[in-house]
């Protein structure tokens, strides 16, 4: 192992964290790192234990994985969860697991990981029979962010053979766990049947895969820079991607810049079937349709030559009505006092009064206290614009604005008394003289003010 990749991430007033299950693999790791010559002794060295309850011995190889951790000279902490046994059991395990890793590392702080070669082989098979696209079949990434510190892999370049003869010539003890052995979870029957069976007839295979790895990885990265270069060209918002030069594109270079810009917002993407689905819709969307693509943490909608994407689900409530096929927001009704900013709900943003431009005296006769509401859509509401002024529907404006239709009942509307005063900080009444400021996320760049008169 070379110990200069680790000091690249490192600080000697950091922590460094190794994943360690007990088995031969994290055992050789975790020997290497306490026993390196190389090794600063100003970095702490913490073992890291999961115990995730799935048979009735994990509990005592949780209290030898620490011992095995002590006679090293390292601390291991040890955390204990209940895993409810449902679905794919690796999969929650897993996630639980890298859950718990990251709330551990401190900024700067680095988590090593013992995965090897054997694992990178696996991972390939495993991703394409699950019909993975270039990034999936990078193999296993040799560092990468976790939290807010990294995650390192050092072993990749061993195999699973040399790391038991480098146990075996230290007479080093590790942990076997019987869970490694179940044929049902995939990656156990791919390492037990698959692979050994591959490996008699193409004595090569684990070089091999290993390679197309480290090739789809170098293509990954090249196609990222691309589709991050065209994204930074269509990208109108944060929330808003513009394809109105899509036409030319293939339906794999659409679904890649969608699955990018998904990634850059913090969001994992859609699923592939489904982005694919929604992706052919978008190739020639018709006037009154407006392609939807749920997945279960977010929505992307196509409507008038962008993509949009919509709020996280829970700043929605998953109990409202949907009409046409949109989510809708849970209607809303609040008072506001107009001198402290207001706060909306559902992530809406945030809204504030410019006192400056305000005439409290246009909206009162006396020196009682403004009490405006702010609500969402209402039933028949109209607001009076321009001079002189004229009456118009909300619904006219949104749609002849193009405001993506689920959003438009959504928008704040700014009452006193039963006069509508604005809709969003776009359509405001003379009298209060753009003095609506709409800071908001939610839904983009905040439109510039209408003119009507």
């Amino acid at each position: 192992m070379d110990l200069s990749k680790l000091n690249e991430f490192i600080r000697p007033d950091n922590t460094l964290y190794v994943a360690l299950s007990g088995g031969a693999d994290s055992m050789c790791l975790a020997h290497q790192l306490a026993t390196h010559p190389h090794r600063d002794p100003r970095i702490e060295i913490i073992c890291l234990h999961v115990d995730h309850g799935l048979d009735a011995r994990s509990s005592d190889r949780a209290v030898a994985a620490r011992q095995l951790a002590e006679e090293l000279g390292l601390l291991c902490l040890v955390e204990t969860m209940a895993l409810d046994g449902q679905g794919n059991i690796e999969a929650k395990a897993r996630e639980a697991r890298y859950e718990f890793f990251k709330q551990q590392l401190k900024a700067g702080d680095v988590l090593v990981t013992a995965h090897h070669r054997d694992d990178v082989a696996e991972t390939l098979m495993l991703r394409m029979l699950r019909g993975a696209g270039v990034a999936g079949l990078s193999g296993i990434e040799a560092h990468q962010p976790l939290g807010q510190g990294y995650l390192i892999r050092p072993l990749l370049d061993w195999s699973r053979s040399q790391i038991v003869d480098y146990l075996n010539s230290r007479q080093l003890k590790w942990i076997e766990d019987p869970t490694n052995e179940v044929l049902s979870i995939d990656r156990n029957f791919i390492r037990h049947e698959i692979m050994p069976k591959l490996m008699e007839r193409f004595p090569g295979a684990q070089e091999a895969l290993n390679r197309s790895a480290a090739l789809n990885r170098q293509g990954a990265t090249l196609l990222a820079q691309t589709l991050a270069n065209t994204l930074a060209q269509d990208q109108r918002d944060h929330q808003r991607l513009c394809i109105e030069q899509w036409a030319n594109k293939s339906a794999y270079e659409k679904g890649e810049l969608i699955r990018l810009w998904c990634i850059n917002q913090r969001i994992p993407p859609p699923p592939g079937k489904p982005l694919e689905s929604f992706v052919s819709q978008i190739a020639d969307p018709s006037p009154d349709r407006v392609p939807t693509l749920t997945w279960d943490v977010g929505t992307i909608y196509c409507y008038g030559g962008h993509l949009w994407l919509s709020p996280p689900q829970s700043e929605a409530d998953p109990d409202a009505a949907h009409t046409h096929g949109h989510s809708a927001l849970r209607d809303y009704a609040i008072e506001w006092n107009g001198a402290d900013a207001l706060t909306l709900p559902h992530g809406l943003g945030t809204l504030r009064l410019d006192l400056t431009k305000l005439t409290l005296k246009a909206f009162a006769k006396n020196s009682a206290p403004i009490v405006f509401r702010v609500t969402s859509h209402q039933p028949n509401e109209k607001i009076v614009l321009g001079s002189p002024g004229r009456s118009y529907r909300t619904r006219r404006l949104l749609s002849e604005a193009q405001i993506p239709p689920w959003q438009r009942n959504s928008w704040p509307r700014l009452w006193w008394n039963d006069t509508l005063l604005a809709c969003g900080a776009r359509w405001q009444t003379a009298e209060l003289n753009q003095a609506l400021i709409w800071e908001t996320r939610c839904f983009g760049a905040q439109p510039a003010s209408s003119k009507i008169s």
